[in-house]
């Protein structure tokens, strides 16, 4: 059995009573719940001896008793140092919890329920959080980004809401920040962060290393008829007919020209998508014709690239066309792999300009 690493667990907390490391698991079955208190029990193994860690049920149907029995004849069976330091907790329909680790500070359950409410809000939005779409330390690096350049309040985050939004572990986001502090795009305020307003280059590379670290699909159409701008208009007319988004934003050339009016491109060669998660099921309810690319000399119509963002949730709340659009990291991203190297530079420029100056 191959155990997760430590930046795959999906929390930690470093306050009173910690540190603790969180494993968060939607699950009915007894399998899952001692396959995760054993990899708990590895990852234990390599920290301090004061760190602790539980496993999180939620939404399931097996009782207390059952799932503390199999806590203890675990427990049996390992060493003395290791036994008491893992436990198991219960998240009840009503909010509460129940199991063997119930002497934390009451601010330890509720920044439980935000982890637990984080990870279920990026489990309903196509594929789970970053770490699932981007390596663990890139999925800091693309919140940071976001956060400084999407957000309407890009204000510093603390190291803990940077944590649970990214969704991976503390150490990982420690590793993170140091990339970034060595590079001089770290600002930090007490405990905490945000990214350093970053030059033109600056940001021409950090959109490369994302194009770099995200997965796309690119499909063609066998026919030669289908064009950009008609997959385009097909799709904003099914959002305004009121379909779902199924996670999935303009991006590309029209996605840029909707953050930079002053976009000189005429005849884009294909309509990008950024998707929220894995999925790109949507693309054949868009045109059932289009398929794989599998030849690179092919004329590519539509591109899908896999990526997260975490204000998704809250940019689709505003109810207006311009949160169909990706961000403008994906589509400044878009614009360099397109080969616009030189609009990309003025979006680039036109973006650090405009980014709100929100002071510590």
């Amino acid at each position: 059995m191959k155990f997760p690493a430590l930046q795959d667990l999906d929390g930690r907390w470093d306050g009173a009573g910690g540190p603790i490391l969180v494993e968060v698991k939607k699950t009915s079955s007894m399998r899952d719940v001692r396959d995760m208190v054993l990899m708990m029990l590895q990852v234990l193994d390599e920290q301090p001896k004061k760190a602790q860690a539980v496993g999180v049920l939620t939404e399931t149907r097996l009782s207390e008793t059952r799932v503390l029995d199999e806590l203890q004849a675990i427990r049996s069976l390992v060493r003395p140092d290791l036994r008491d330091r893992v436990h198991c907790l219960l998240h009840t329909q009503d909010g509460t919890f129940t199991g063997s680790m119930m002497n934390k500070p009451s601010e330890f359950y509720n920044w439980l329920q935000e982890l637990i409410a984080s990870e279920m809000r990026a489990a309903g939005q196509g594929g789970g959080g970053a770490k699932d779409v981007f390596p663990a330390r890139h999925a800091v690096v693309a919140t940071l980004v976001a956060h400084r350049l999407w957000a309407h309040d890009p204000t510093p985050m603390r190291i803990g809401a940077l944590q649970r939004t990214a969704g991976v572990s503390y150490p990982t986001v420690a590793a993170a920040l140091q990339d970034l502090r060595e590079k001089r795009l770290l600002e930090e305020v007490g405990t905490s962060v945000r990214l350093r307003m970053p030059e033109q280059r600056e940001l021409m590379q950090l959109a490369r290393e994302h194009a770099a670290v995200r997965t796309s699909e690119y499909f063609v159409d066998p026919t030669g008829m289908e064009t950009p701008q008609r997959l385009q208009k097909l799709w904003i007319n099914r959002q305004l007919a009121g379909a779902k988004s199924e996670g999935v934003r303009i991006g590309g050339v029209a996605g840029a020209a909707h953050h930079f009016e002053y976009l000189d491109i005429s005849a884009p060669p294909r309509i990008d998508f950024s998707v929220q998660g894995n999925d790109s099921s949507f693309v054949r309810r868009l045109n059932a014709g289009l398929v794989p690319r599998t030849d690179p000399a092919q004329k590519v119509v539509l591109a899908v690239h896999h990526t997260w963002d975490p204000f998704f949730i809250e940019s689709l709340n505003g109810e207006s066309m311009g949160a169909r659009y990706a961000t403008p990291l994906e589509c400044l991203t878009d614009l360099i792999e397109l080969g616009y190297t030189r609009e990309a530079e003025e979006m680039a420029h036109h973006m650090i300009e405009e980014v709100p100056s929100a002071q510590p």
